[in-house]
């Protein structure tokens, strides 16, 4: 058995880092989401996306220009900015099956929330996707029920990705995961890859009223 010498320096990971900020961002307010970074994680790929939330941090800093103030944001001003604004942009949905992908998003998210908090952090970075085996999703036009329409609506404006065919664990995966505003929305990473295991019957309930 090789005893490690104390002094010997560990190597800690990125991700691990990440998930220990995110730890930090729940149970102390410290900021997370920030910088130029964080907007184009946040946008999902879509200009449109961008563009509003550049925005409202662009308009803060007209404010803070006509009031005197040095043109400049902190950490901490950005981050209740930008999830206000998720959060606000989320409640504010309104096309077809709109209420159904908020319980969608919900439903993933308290999950990936749940997981993303686990002590000793078992993600690294923690989850922002839930994942049901590929040979479910395979039957989901048969077996997918209301949720086959609510995920429509759902891939066309952002709130969740899907990635078939993801290798984990020695299974193959179907993954949902969550867009850049409900992550923002509900304090997850934007990092890809850690997601919760469940089924596609869990899914189809989530969206039920």
């Amino acid at each position: 058995m090789c005893i490690r010498d104390r002094s010997e320096p560990r190597s800690v990971s990125s991700q691990l880092i990440n998930g220990a900020n995110l730890q930090l961002y729940h149970e102390f307010e410290k900021p997370y989401y920030y910088s130029f970074e964080t907007l184009a994680d946040a946008s999902s790929e879509n200009i449109e996306q961008f563009i509003h939330l550049a925005g409202v941090l662009v308009d803060q800093l007209e404010t803070k220009v006509v009031r005197g103030k040095t043109a400049q944001l902190d950490a901490k001003s950005q981050n209740s900015t930008l999830v206000k604004t998720a959060r606000e942009t989320i409640q504010s949905w309104n096309f077809p099956h709109s209420s159904e992908v908020r319980l969608l998003v919900e439903f993933i998210a308290s999950h990936c929330l749940q997981r993303t908090l686990a002590p000793n952090a078992p993600l690294d970075s923690g989850a922002n996707a839930f994942g049901i085996l590929q040979s479910e999703m395979d039957q989901f036009q048969k077996n997918g029920g209301e949720l086959i329409s609510v995920l429509h609506y759902a891939l066309a404006y952002n709130a969740v990705t899907l990635y078939e065919g993801y290798e984990c664990k020695r299974k193959t995966w179907c993954l949902f995961q969550l867009g850049g505003l409900p992550i923002l929305a509900n304090g997850l990473t934007f990092s890809k890859g850690g997601f919760c295991e469940g089924t596609l019957s869990q899914l189809i309930e989530s969206v039920k009223k």
